[in-house]
């Protein structure tokens, strides 16, 4: 009959070791729960950041871009405007006729600094710039003559008696059905009809100017003024 002895001293040893093992084992797997948590926490955060850049960027563009809506409307407003034009090339067709121009428009102010800049292309090589824009009111005196009234909306400008002023209207624009102007010598559709009419109003008012028009039938400007 055999019976093993196990050493009491040989006991605990064994005991303590296994305790080690265990507690390394969860010291590494806390280690490493902690790593993971931290670089999840870090991702979230890095990510958070990203988004509050991408909104802050956002907010700066918006800002921007009112800042500029805000600025054109003011210049919109104003009833004097300066500008450069500056001609950036032209294109010709098979016969060296010019079919378009391209231009550079430089806004500035009353001090000559620079307010904006723009790049437009134009049909031809005629550009009409407006000065104001104008309100037409006719009083027929006769069927071939009428007095027009001209409002800007904008301030008047001096004059004094005797001085004529311009106007115009585009080649594009109807004429009268009883005009009989010849259709094969009409000006290019692009082009701007002018003419020079003395004022006939008094110099005293400063609201309107008027012009007594006679219709010309067989005109370019007059027929498309009777409409």
């Amino acid at each position: 009959m055999f019976a093993d002895v196990i050493d009491p001293a040989l006991s605990g040893s064994a005991g303590k070791a296994h305790m080690v093992s265990v507690l390394r084992t969860l010291l590494v797997a806390g280690v490493l729960c902690g790593l993971v948590v931290a670089a999840f926490w870090r991702m979230s955060a890095d990510q958070d950041q990203r988004a509050l850049d991408r909104l802050e960027t956002l907010n700066a563009e918006m800002e921007s871009r009112l800042a500029q809506k805000s600025a054109m409307i003011a210049r919109l407003n104003r009833s004097r405007r300066l500008a450069h034009i500056h001609i950036l090339g032209q294109t010709t067709d098979a016969d060296e006729q010019i079919t378009q121009t391209r231009l550079l428009l430089i806004e500035l102010d009353d001090d000559s600094t620079e307010l904006a800049r723009q790049t437009f292309t134009i049909p031809g090589d005629v550009l009409f710039v407006d000065a104001w824009t104008v309100k037409f009111d006719r009083n027929d005196v006769a069927d071939d003559l009428a007095v027009f009234r001209l409002k800007p909306d904008a301030d008047l400008f001096s004059f004094r008696a005797g001085q004529y002023t311009v106007i115009g209207v585009p080649a594009s624009a109807p004429r009268v059905e009883s005009s009989d102007y010849d259709d094969d010598e009409a000006p290019g559709k692009n082009k701007m009809i002018r003419r020079a009419y003395s004022i006939a109003s008094s110099s005293k008012i400063n609201e309107y100017v008027e012009l007594y028009i006679t219709l010309v039938r067989s005109g370019e400007l007059t027929p498309r003024l009777w409409l």
